[in-house]
């Protein structure tokens, strides 16, 4: 678990943030929740861009109200 002190910093500069980074590069986590989308993107298409980059290093990215749908849909 990683919490971010200070959300306001873009996502390269936050510790929490730079991690979660290292612990995808290693292959350590399979996923990444966050408790909503506006924690790590400022936009659909920032999420987006966020999401399939770490989709192809085999990472997830979620948020809790994605996980606890029974359709999995992201909100």
């Amino acid at each position: 678990m990683v919490a971010e002190p200070d959300p306001s910093l873009a996502l390269a500069q936050r510790a929490g943030w730079l991690q979660v980074v290292e612990w995808v590069a290693s292959g350590q986590i399979g996923a990444v929740v966050t408790m909503n989308r506006q924690m790590v993107s400022n936009s659909p298409q920032e999420w987006a861009c966020l999401a399939a980059e770490l989709h192809a290093q085999g990472v997830e990215l979620r948020t809790l109200a994605s996980i606890a749908s029974p359709r999995g849909s992201a909100v």
